[in-house]
Formats: C-alpha cells, sequence, structure tokens
C-alpha cells in the first residue's frame, strides 16, 4: 500500500472562527472571497474589538448595575 502526504489549504473566518478547505473538482482554487458558512465578504479580516472591552471591569459594572435599577420594571415584567 502507498501512502501519499498531501498538503491543504485550511481558512478560518474571523467573524464566525468557521474553518473550511476551499476545493472544486480536487484542486485548490485562490483565496476565497467569502466564508463558506455566514458568507461574510470581509471573513479574513480581524474582528473589531468592542469599544467597552479597554474599560476598567468596575466601571463595566457599574454601568450594567445602573441600567438594570433604572429599568427594572421592565426586567420584572419580563420573569412574569
Amino acid at each position: 500500500m502507498v501512502t501519499n502526504t498531501i498538503t491543504v489549504l485550511e481558512y478560518t473566518c474571523e467573524k464566525c472562527r468557521y474553518k473550511w478547505i476551499s476545493r472544486v473538482n480536487g484542486k485548490d482554487r485562490s483565496k476565497p472571497t467569502r466564508c463558506a458558512k455566514c458568507k461574510r465578504w470581509d471573513w479574513d479580516k480581524k474582528a473589531e474589538k468592542a469599544k467597552y472591552m479597554d474599560l476598567p471591569t468596575e466601571v463595566v459594572q457599574n454601568f450594567a448595575e445602573d441600567f438594570i435599577r433604572k429599568n427594572k420594571g421592565i426586567f420584572d415584567a419580563l420573569a412574569d
């Protein structure tokens, strides 16, 4: 039995993290224009970091607590 090692390119979508091999009729294609799963055109661009990620944890926590306190009636209605 003869075994051969082949090398293929695996692509990873930066948005949905899907991984795939782009092949047509058993041959490698050029770089894909869209993600095979989510169909985004910018699949190979790094996702932008959310602006709140740079804030200190206590600032985000305080904002969340204030939001919940101000909208308590809405959350109580959803719980029922």
